[in-house]
């Protein structure tokens, strides 16, 4: 299994348009994508304007078929002016 995590620091003007367009990436991504089996989206109590993704794929190569993906590129162009800070880990299963 591979895991990739995202924590998105977002524009507080943009929290919703942003939480929108995050559960619908969620969906199409757990939808369209057979390689991954998890899509979590959270959003920090004590800071609104933190989320954390955690996604469960089932190889790199799936990963990275995500990436290239059009529903992701749509995402990350639509969002991409809402978001004030990105950091992406990936994991491996232990």
């Amino acid at each position: 299994m591979f895991v990739s995590t995202i924590e998105f620091t977002v524009d507080p003007a943009a929290l919703l348009q942003f939480m929108d367009a995050i559960l619908e990436q969620a969906e199409a991504t757990l939808k369209e994508q057979a390689g991954c089996h998890q899509f979590e989206v959270s959003q920090c109590r004590q800071n609104p304007k933190l989320f954390f993704l955690y996604s469960r794929f089932d190889s790199e190569a799936d990963f990275q078929c995500h990436l290239d993906s059009p529903h992701y590129l749509c995402f990350t162009k639509q969002t991409n002016q809402w978001v004030i800070r990105k950091q992406i880990r990936t994991w491996f299963v232990c």
